[in-house]
């Protein structure tokens, strides 16, 4: 399965007792101990006080962060919403996308004391296996790439090895926007990075955490050898962010055009959104 991306947020209910009248919630808690993961910049002072200290992910993490990103993904996403999925019809996609992201050691995990406060979820594919992950890359004097769409994503849906129908659907979206990726990379592209999900805790939001997060996550990629980043936004939200970061979208999937056996799934998002953008950002 090839990865895909999604700007997340509020993936728990508030588990810190802010005052009398908010309920206890749930953290997902880390079980390992401190220093059996490789530690990453400073800890970060919230501006309540609070203290984040920040982790690379490796193999182990993969239950850790399955939970919270499904939950996320459930609660918060768009396209998600529009097909009523629930946490079991999107467990097993989620659980194997994160499998097969985190041995490349570009995922960040945020810690509050021993609460997963965030992450950032990011993909690196090496200069020789881009055209593996994203098809042909594009050569000096080659015309302007365009984007090429299915009239009906009905087969491809059909084919892939998920019992769901909402985790096959947003496998196929994701994986033909990602498929033809290569051929709109600059000529410059050495190692590349994906960043695959953005999560912030609800007790954690309105900290800049997410900020803070993928700018650490971006100086990890470009330690790594990493020149540029893309990502996948789903929603209004996560593309404003993208376009606000300096990103520019390559290209766009109309969600009015996205027909299943001549049906259209996705009309009147909960958010507003259009279309589905690639979008690709340098790396300093």
């Amino acid at each position: 399965m090839l990865p895909c991306s999604f700007a997340l947020s509020n993936p728990c209910i508030h588990l810190r007792r802010l005052s009398s009248t908010v309920p206890k919630a749930i953290y997902r808690i880390d079980t390992r101990k401190i220093g059996e993961r490789e530690q990453y910049g400073d800890v970060h002072v919230l501006r309540d006080g609070r203290t984040i200290r920040y982790e690379i992910a490796d193999e182990k993490d993969v239950d850790l962060i399955t939970e919270q990103f499904v939950d996320g993904f459930v609660k918060h996403t768009n396209i998600v919403h529009a097909m009523n999925a629930t946490h079991d019809d999107l467990r097993e996609h989620t659980y194997e996308l994160t499998r097969g992201i985190l041995p490349s050691r570009g995922t960040l995990l945020g810690f509050y004391e021993n609460k997963l406060a965030c992450f950032r979820l990011v993909r690196y594919v090496q200069h020789d296996d881009i055209v593996k992950m994203y098809g042909p890359l594009s050569k000096p004097g080659d015309p302007t790439p365009v984007p090429s769409f299915p009239d009906d994503y009905g087969t491809l849906i059909d084919a892939v090895p998920l019992n769901n129908f909402p985790a096959r659907v947003v496998t196929v979206l994701l994986t033909v926007m990602e498929q033809q990726l290569g051929k709109f990379l600059p000529l410059d592209v050495k190692n590349l990075a994906f960043g695959e999900a953005v999560n912030v805790h609800a007790a954690f939001q309105k900290q800049d955490l997410g900020t803070h997060i993928s700018a650490l996550s971006e100086k990890l990629a470009v330690e790594n050898g990493c020149n540029y980043i893309a990502n996948i936004t789903v929603a209004t939200a996560s593309s404003r962010i993208a376009a606000k970061k300096g990103f520019r979208v390559l290209y766009s999937m109309p969600y009015n055009k996205f027909y299943v056996h001549g049906k259209l799934i996705f009309q009147n998002l909960n958010d507003g959104a259009t279309a589905a953008n690639l979008n690709l950002g340098k790396l300093a």
